[in-house]
């Protein structure tokens, strides 16, 4: 629901569930201009038939957390089989927990508040915690005052001084993921412990097991940068140096702004492997380019690593394990005088001879984007061989480009940013861009006011004008994936156009008359993966904007579900008309629902020489994924996902948890990953198996034409 919130007003919204009697973990996303207050509230009546006010109940103050001005430090992870028990103060039973060690180089107030689906219960204690006595040594405790059955504690925090956090549940015997978030003046050290006790009748006071020199990542004064992920059945393999066997690991870029000594480190439930090489990794020549590498140095059997790094050096951090064929959920924490950009990268490779630089799949998030207060469109796209070229304003060389057109209905201030593995550039114009001449209206240009060599550029936008973002790269000759954030009021119109003979001209569009597509043609078709050479794949057309969904009647949850990285499509689900995707709403099985690591590909898919070929591409964005709801339907920006009559709709879920109810009534077929970066790039065929239950999966979208 979108609806004008008047300032002094007090709104009350209702969630509740579409059939009767249904209990469920839900979550509400509020986007607008500045952030909002949201309170449970009990409301009491006499009777229906009275007519009365409701007395308001608040039972959290969530604008207080909210509210808390300052850095936040975040820290995730999961109650699971192999978590630590106890019973905790004030109650009965067996419950799991984690206990953080948490220090901080600033003396003052700090805010220590728990996300997660469930009832918790926070703990702080001052030096060490004792599961076996549980009062001792306690500073501060909370269930529910950060809201939604959410714990919250304010406290001063000492520099200097140790504290634990214990983060648990309100109920016993709950397993659950869950995160923490800090927030304070500076940022603070959250760091996993294992506590040991000898027994629960000795007064002895446990062991904080962070031996090695973790004590010295402590000390370490600086920014810490956080990078979750998970090892599984998907990742990639190797074998590690020095060791045998099959490996699953995961890449990750480092580049940073500012040259100093910086400290990774993993955190992770089992015994982990680091590696750090130089310029590029090839996992066929581990030794090759190999700068560092630990095993334990980091205390509980995690990696510690403390090197030099060089702005402007680009830099590949291993995340591997110390026993082969293992899978994990795991964080890399990387500790140093300014924040990092840590990005997963896919390593290809045709020949165990060749070394090969590695694919980038950008999965971070930039924080100057974050800051900016609005609502957030985001468009995605690849530079490639095929892109068109010109040669940039203040510059010299042959550059690969992006034109994309940019409208808005609503007057205010946009931030435009680019998010990419590599030095950027970017160029607004009004009207038109001619390639030739380069400098004719243009209004803003940058290079790296957005951080991590990305550019940044604040600039108004009016309705009814059209303007055109130029993306392109610092060097020539670059290509590369790449996304670009606006941020502003609201949402805005982006669409890659064309240019002919160099020339990108677009009519002023009169701020009530609707904004119109390019018509189809060889020119402007959207092609594989933004190709404009391959005349097969679904192209930009004129709509009238109609809405036709994708939605057969017959397609009803049977009870079962599909695993999670693997990408599906119903084939008797095709498009049967011509337009783009403008939304697609999937079922998840009950227990099955997306968590905080969920990443959600949507394809435009065809059929071609026997198989299927990925013809479009489209992040869903993680606050678009509700981790508690089980029926979810999802944005797609314009022109992202263009169909015809006879092309297909698919999704690829990665995650640990996530996966989607299938249904009777047809035959969904499956491809074994559900990241297909790969294949947009080199353009093959792929080979969809149909499945062996023969089910689908509840997947419906709608189609503007």
């Amino acid at each position: 629901m979108t609806y004008t919130l008047q300032a002094g007003t007090t709104y009350i919204l209702v969630f509740t569930t579409y059939s009767s009697n249904v209990m469920t973990p839900f979550s509400i996303n509020v986007v607008g201009p500045t952030s909002v207050s949201l309170r449970r509230m009990n409301i009491i009546s006499t009777a229906p038939s009275t007519t009365r006010m409701t007395t308001l109940m608040t039972t959290a103050s969530r604008s207080n957390v909210g509210n808390v001005a300052g850095v936040t430090t975040s820290y995730s992870s999961i109650l699971n089989n192999d978590s630590s028990t106890f019973t905790r103060n004030g109650s009965s039973g067996s419950f799991y927990y984690e206990a953080l060690q948490v220090t901080v180089n600033a003396t003052g107030n700090y805010t220590l508040r728990s996300n997660c689906v469930i009832d918790t219960y926070g703990y702080l204690y001052v030096n060490n915690f004792n599961p076996y006595d549980v009062s001792s040594n306690l500073v501060k405790c909370d269930d529910d005052a950060g809201g939604n059955l959410q714990f919250s504690m304010t406290y001063t925090l000492q520099a200097g001084t140790s504290y634990i956090l214990v983060f648990t549940t309100y109920s016993s015997n709950v397993m659950t993921p869950f995160s923490i978030n800090v927030v304070g003046p500076t940022s603070v050290c959250l760091r996993r412990i294992n506590i040991t006790s000898t027994a629960a009748s000795t007064s002895t006071m446990p062991t904080l097991t962070t031996s090695g020199s973790r004590s010295n990542v402590s000390n370490v004064a600086g920014v810490t940068t956080s990078y979750s992920s998970v090892l599984n059945s998907d990742s990639s393999t190797f074998t590690r140096n020095g060791g045998s066997g099959s490996f699953y690991y995961e890449a990750l870029q480092v580049a940073v702004n500012t040259t100093g000594n910086y400290t990774l480190e993993s955190n992770c439930v089992i015994d982990t492997y680091g590696y750090l090489y130089v310029n590029n990794f090839n996992p066929y020549d581990v030794s090759s380019n190999l700068v560092k590498s630990d095993d334990d140095a980091g205390g509980n059997f995690q990696f510690s690593m403390t090197y030099t790094l060089q702005a402007g050096t680009t830099y590949i951090l291993v995340f591997t394990t110390y026993s082969s064929n293992v899978m994990t959920p795991f964080s890399v924490n990387v500790v140093g005088p300014t924040s990092v950009c840590l990005r997963r990268i896919n390593i290809t490779s045709a020949a165990p001879s060749t070394t090969i630089m590695p694919t980038l799949t950008i999965t971070a998030s930039r924080s100057n984007v974050n800051n900016v207060t609005g609502v957030t469109t985001s468009y995605s796209s690849i530079l490639s061989s095929d892109s068109s070229t010109f040669t940039r304003n203040g510059s010299s060389g042959l550059f690969y480009y992006e034109a994309i057109q940019v409208t808005v209905n609503t007057t205010g201030n946009y931030t435009f940013r680019s998010n990419c593995a590599v030095d950027s550039y970017g160029y607004l114009y009004v009207n038109n861009f001619n390639a030739y001449d380069v400098s004719s209206n243009l209004v803003i240009c940058d290079d790296d006011v957005g951080g991590n060599l990305q550019f940044l550029i604040g600039f108004t936008l009016q309705a009814g004008t059209t303007y055109i973002l130029i993306f392109t790269t610092y060097s020539p000759r670059m290509t590369t994936p790449f996304t670009v954030n606006v941020a502003g009021p609201e949402r805005l119109n982006l669409v890659r156009i064309y240019a002919e003979n160099g020339l990108t001209s677009v009519n002023t569009i009169a701020i009530n008359s609707p904004v119109t597509l390019p018509t189809s043609t060889a020119q402007n078709a959207v092609g594989c993966n933004g190709s404009n050479i391959q005349l097969t794949c679904p192209a930009q057309v004129l709509t009238n904007q109609t809405i036709v969904t994708v939605e057969p009647s017959n397609r009803t949850p049977n009870g079962g579900y599909f695993p999670p990285n693997n990408t599906f499509f119903n084939p008797n689900d095709s498009s049967r008309v011509s337009g783009y995707v403008q939304t697609l709403t999937v079922e998840y099985a009950r227990a099955k629902l997306p968590t905080a690591l969920t990443r959600i590909w949507v394809y435009g898919i065809i059929p071609i020489l026997g198989g299927y070929m990925v013809c479009s591409q489209y992040l869903i964005p993680s606050y678009e994924i509700s981790v508690s709801q089980s029926i979810q339907t999802y944005d797609i920006i314009s022109n992202r996902i263009n169909v015809f009559s006879g092309s297909y709709v698919g999704i690829g879920i990665e995650d640990g948890l996530a996966s989607i109810a299938t249904t009777s009534g047809t035959m969904a077929l499956i491809v074994g990953s559900a990241n297909l970066t790969s294949n947009i790039l080199t353009r093959t065929p792929l080979y969809f198996r149909p499945d062996n239950s023969e089910f689908g999966v509840k997947l419906s979208y709608s189609i503007v034409t």
